[in-house]
């Protein structure tokens, strides 16, 4: 591992959809799946769904090579465990407990909240998602250049969650 200190970061990102209702997708722990593009699974494999303990198994493939030709095909996984879970501030933490992408300390943050308008006045119908995380540094990656890869996942799963929104609507 490079040095000690953690990398921290977060993104946020809007969502053209009712707060209600990305919360409602976005809280489902065991639900990843249904609004993150990288997923084929997503199961709980310990403790009780959306309570602290529980853990879920996330896997998907790779997306391919260094230059992102799409010719790997390995199947990346992790165990994560649901440390917090506030309905009432629209917010949950977990952390990673095993896994094959080297995600070692690895812990995140997501909170839902209503956009504003520029007044600072709610902008109904429209949301902001936040993922703030944290994690010991990872070999063969620079700082900023996997704090770039994550807010892609994260715009792509933000995009997606809108997408599920829109369609429940």
């Amino acid at each position: 591992m490079q040095g000690t200190s953690k990398w921290k970061g977060s993104v946020t990102v809007p969502v053209a959809a009712a707060v209600e209702c990305v919360w409602e997708i976005a809280s489902d722990f065991c639900g990843l799946r249904r609004w993150s593009p990288l997923l084929s699974v997503c199961e709980k494999v310990e403790g009780t769904e959306q309570t602290p303990g529980c853990v879920r198994y996330c896997a998907g493939k790779s997306s391919g090579d260094e230059n992102g030709s799409g010719t790997g095909g390995e199947v990346m996984w992790v165990k994560e465990k649901l440390i917090c879970m506030d309905s009432k501030e629209r917010r949950y933490s977990y952390a990673v407990i095993d896994g094959n992408m080297g995600l070692h300390g690895y812990e995140v943050t997501v909170q839902v909240m209503p956009a504003s308008s520029g007044a600072g006045e709610e902008d109904f119908g429209q949301s902001v998602i936040t993922w703030s995380f944290q994690l010991h540094p990872l070999d063969n990656y620079r700082e900023d250049d996997f704090k770039d890869y994550l807010r892609s996942v994260f715009v792509d799963m933000a995009k997606t969650l809108q997408e599920v929104c829109l369609a429940a609507s």
